[in-house]
């Protein structure tokens, strides 16, 4: 029913409901035949693989991330294997998952072979990361950068308006991202006003919100590690104070 709000639309695409999902329901309520029959019935553009977020209120410890990062890999084949039964593997958009920038090359390397030609790989657990840090959200992005075939074109699930001008120093690298923060912003203003949340209600914050983030693309974009010009390391010196310079670089 709610699919009839998207017929003026030129595109839409389809995701499992992550985080939200994951601390509602503990799990996911439906199976891969229910998910793979809701993506067959409307043209998406692109549907998200069912997958296990990993932040912190979530798994609790090493061993549940890691846990849910191989079911992950497990759930993305389950469903590219119905997508390509129902005809829609064309539109199937793998997804990835993990903590550590690391966890996210070993669930890649699990699913590679999945990703359909013009596709992009999407990227879980990113809506509660931090962007700076060594688990941060530039550091995951970075670490894909460096390591996977140029091919590959990443979606991030959830991220931080504020990031986005870090981002876009990775060029095409992020062909999209995703956000409910317009959506939660209409709730809370919905309640605030006493008004009701009505589709038009929310369509509008969502209209606002864009047009800040769109703005925010247009702020001067911090440099990233891998991307400052740094000269070689030069070989051992005599001299003291010329080895200190050429050990900091």
């Amino acid at each position: 029913g709610p699919l009839a709000n998207a017929h003026r639309l030129a595109s839409v695409d389809l995701d499992s409901a992550g985080f939200v999902l994951a601390v509602s329901e503990r799990g996911i309520p439906w199976t891969v035949d229910d998910y793979i029959m809701l993506a067959s019935s409307y043209p998406f553009r692109r549907f998200a693989s069912l997958d296990l977020c990993v932040e912190q209120a979530v798994a609790h410890d090493r061993d549940e991330v890691l846990d849910r990062i191989a079911r992950t890999i497990q759930i993305n084949r389950a469903c590219h294997a119905r997508a390509r039964d129902a005809g829609i593997v064309d539109r199937f958009m793998p997804v990835v998952q993990g903590r550590r920038p690391d966890d996210y090359l070993h669930s890649f390397d699990a699913i590679a072979d999945l990703i359909p030609p013009g596709q992009p790989l999407g990227v879980g657990s990113m809506c509660r990361r931090h962007i700076h840090g060594s688990e941060g959200l530039l550091a995951v992005v970075e670490m894909l950068d460096r390591r996977l075939p140029r091919s590959v074109r990443l979606h991030l699930f959830g991220v931080k308006g504020s990031a986005l001008p870090a981002l876009a120093t990775f060029g095409d690298r992020v062909a999209s991202i995703d956000s409910q923060a317009y959506g939660v912003a209409a709730r809370r203003s919905a309640l605030a006003t006493g008004r009701s949340k009505t589709n038009r209600f929310v369509a509008n914050h969502m209209v606002r919100w864009t047009n800040r983030q769109l703005d925010r693309l247009n702020e001067p974009a911090p440099a990233v590690q891998h991307m400052l010009d740094l000269t070689p390391a030069p070989q051992r010196h005599s001299d003291p104070w010329a080895q200190a310079i050429a050990s900091a670089r």
